[in-house]
Formats: structure tokens, C-alpha cells, sequence
């Protein structure tokens, strides 16, 4: 992060973890529901990240996976970086250097964001579609 320090950059990452905690609750207690699912009937890619928040804050992990899995990967990877930033930094460099060297992922490590947004797009796909066995 330029022009911060990295106890700053984990004490904003901190912040916005609490804002993030306080609005997943109050919206938890609002009833406040999905605009995408309330109009399409379909879940968004996060969808459930509101439950899969509150599970996560009573410290039952496999509810939160159940509620939205995406959301729950999340949580821990902004977790690991406000606990041990330079390991995580680390590691990103690492996955990112490996995926430089193979032609077929070197586009995606070139543009995290368009990356980032294919996987939520694939999420939502998943999650909404019929899989045998799933009970929907």
C-alpha cells in the first residue's frame, strides 16, 4: 500500500472488518433482504454472506459454508490479512508469479479484478443451478 505503513494498512483492514461485522448485524436485524433476489428470484453471488457473517461470528464455521461458501472464504482471507499481512502478501506474490509462468492462467494473473469478477460470475451460476442431490 503506498504511503502507508503496514500497522496502518492492519488497522484500516481492522476497521473495516468491524464496520463490515456491525452493518452484517444490523442488517441481520432489519430483515434487510437481497435486491437481486427479491426481483429476479435467483441468489447473487453473495447471497447468504449476511448469515454465513452472523455463523461466522458465533464461531460455527461449517454454518457459514453452508449459507454462502464465497463469503466464507472471504472472511478468512481478509482474517489472514489483518493477522499476518506479509505472509499473505507473500503468498499472493507466490500464486501470482506461478500463474505468470503458464500461458493459460497468465491473463488472469494479470487482471485480478476481471479474475475476481469471472469467479463471482461463476459462483452465481453455480449456486443457482439445479444439482442433483442438493435438495432445492
Amino acid at each position: 500500500m503506498t504511503g502507508h505503513s503496514d500497522t496502518e494498512a492492519r488497522q484500516q483492514a481492522g476497521l473495516a472488518i468491524a464496520g463490515l461485522a456491525a452493518v452484517t448485524f444490523g442488517a441481520a436485524r432489519l430483515g434487510v433482504r437481497c435486491p437481486i433476489r427479491a426481483v429476479f428470484g435467483i441468489d447473487c453471488p453473495g447471497c447468504g454472506g449476511t448469515r454465513a457473517l452472523m455463523a461466522l461470528m458465533r464461531g460455527d464455521v461449517l454454518q457459514a459454508a453452508r449459507e454462502n461458501a464465497a463469503a466464507l472464504v472471504a472472511a478468512l482471507a481478509t482474517a489472514g490479512y489483518v493477522i499476518a499481512p506479509a505472509r499473505v502478501s507473500q503468498a499472493a506474490t507466490g500464486v501470482r508469479a506461478s500463474a505468470e509462468r503458464h500461458r493459460v492462467t497468465r491473463w488472469w494473473a494479470r487482471h485480478p479484478q476481471a479474475s475476481a469478477g469471472a469467479a463471482a460470475a461463476l459462483w452465481c451460476v453455480a449456486r443457482n443451478f439445479d444439482w442433483p442431490g442438493r435438495g432445492r
